[in-house]
């Protein structure tokens, strides 16, 4: 039985690691689309990571780090339940 990451990298939907990974990284990018943050390489500073993760990150190569996520979501004020697949909304406020 292929798994849950297996379909969706046959059907194209995401190349990340897992549906968390997926998650983040869309969330990184809605943050830069709007101009809360200026770059990938910003989160990565921030939290002491080197500039490569997220690149690795959405190439597949690896998970985001729990620690990483959680205070991610904490600093940014995002929903949870988004990086989950249980929600759209990407903020907790909207």
């Amino acid at each position: 039985m292929s798994s849950y990451r297996d379909r969706a990298s046959e059907s194209g939907d995401f190349k990340e690691k897992s549906l968390i990974s997926h998650k983040f990284i869309k969330a990184v990018e809605d943050l830069i689309e709007n101009k809360v943050i200026a770059s990938k390489k910003e989160i990565s500073d921030k939290y002491g990571y080197s500039k490569s993760l997220i690149t690795l990150i959405s190439q597949g190569y690896q998970d985001v780090p729990i620690g990483l996520l959680q205070d991610f979501i904490h600093d940014y004020h995002l929903n949870p339940d988004f990086f989950f697949g249980l929600e759209e909304n990407i903020y907790l406020d909207k």
